[in-house]
């Protein structure tokens, strides 16, 4: 006999193409998602209201209205994506209206956020006790959370990228020249992108690399007036795009790069070992558990030379990494495709709420 389908209430970012895929893949697979959000976007089935002009206010009084739509709606559940944001409404919504929360934390969540105010961290610590289920995408960022809440029911999955993107990865690719490197973080100060620039000068400047960065982000126009000082016009930029098409041009470049001085599991690394990509990290804890095992190359954080020289490792040639982005490659198939792991996640809602044992 077919199971009826989840009834699920998904407060999160409608504009995020994280939340554009979930909402997605949860249809699916047999749930019904009604995603509120503040943010407008083209999946969004309930814009929750902004009643003041001050953002931080904007989850404080969209309470009521989260409580209203439950009563409305009768959820199984409700999906909440980010601890202090919707974590937070979810949590207080659930005063008014008893109903399963299942939390989903990121890095900046837990390793950021809390450490602005003693408010901030009472924010996330409230949505951590209030929550029945929280899925985190690594060991090392449940562990954060429980030291701000210690006894939370956490389950780690990763989330990965789509199976349908598998076959962009090509065991006999040959690296480009110049090598094409790709930093496919935005401009924000948490992954210090300019640094890299800094780092690398030499090497952008004498043709042996080419880096590739978005063009988005709060500091982007700083980003590209300091880039043009150093290196000239040897930059190159992309524009957001659609998921397909983006992944296929994130497949054309040979080296991932990620200065991020904090993080959790990040997608986009995961993506560039499902496409075969060299990655290359600063050496923080939110990555070793996908960097293990000679699963690319670290550098201490903040030391430029440590940098030039992973890159200069890979131009010279004396090392061949064939066998490591197969074996990245088998990783992620195991471990991190989307359908399987929101698979995994709907498995436990459903025990959750009664529907399946």
């Amino acid at each position: 006999m077919n199971e009826r389908p989840l009834n699920i209430l998904l407060l999160s970012d409608a504009s995020s193409v994280h939340t554009i895929r979930l909402n997605a893949e949860l249809a699916k697979q047999n749930c019904l998602p009604t995603l509120a959000s503040l943010e407008d976007g083209e999946v969004v089935d309930i814009v929750l209201k902004k009643r003041t002009p001050f953002k931080q206010l904007h989850y404080f009084l969209s309470v009521f209205q989260v409580a209203s739509i439950c009563n409305s709606i009768k959820p199984d559940l409700i999906y909440a994506n980010y601890a202090a944001g919707y974590g937070f409404v979810a949590a207080a919504a659930s005063i008014f209206f008893k109903v399963p929360i299942v939390l989903n934390i990121w890095g900046s969540d837990i390793l950021v956020v809390p450490q602005k105010s003693f408010l901030h961290k009472q924010k996330v610590k409230f949505a951590l006790r209030k929550s029945d289920l929280i899925f985190s995408d690594s060991k090392y960022l449940a562990e954060e959370a429980e030291k701000i809440h210690k006894k939370i029911n956490y389950m780690v999955i990763p989330w990965g990228i789509e199976k349908e993107f598998l076959n962009l990865f090509q065991a006999d690719k040959t690296f480009s020249t110049p090598f094409k490197i790709i930093v496919p973080r935005t401009h924000e100060k948490v992954y210090e992108n300019f640094f890299i620039v800094k780092a690398l000068h030499e090497l952008i400047r004498n043709n042996k690399v080419v880096l590739t960065f978005p063009d988005f982000g709060s500091l982007a126009k700083s980003f590209k007036e300091k880039s043009r000082e150093l290196v000239g016009d040897k930059i190159e930029f992309y524009k957001k795009m659609e998921r397909e098409q983006f992944l296929e041009f994130f497949s054309n470049h040979d080296i991932y790069l990620s200065n991020a001085s904090s993080d959790s599991s990040p997608v986009s690394l995961i993506e560039s070992m499902a496409l075969g990509l060299v990655p290359v990290c600063a050496d923080i804890k939110g990555v070793r558990e996908w960097m293990a095992d000679g699963a690319g190359l670290k550098y201490e954080q903040n030391n430029k030379d440590a940098l030039k020289n992973c890159i200069e490792t890979i131009i010279a040639g004396g090392v061949s990494f064939e066998k490591m982005k197969k074996k990245n490659f088998d990783k992620v198939k195991e471990l991190a495709v989307f359908e399987n792991n929101i698979a995994r996640q709907i498995k436990k809602m459903k025990i959750l709420v009664g529907l399946k044992k």
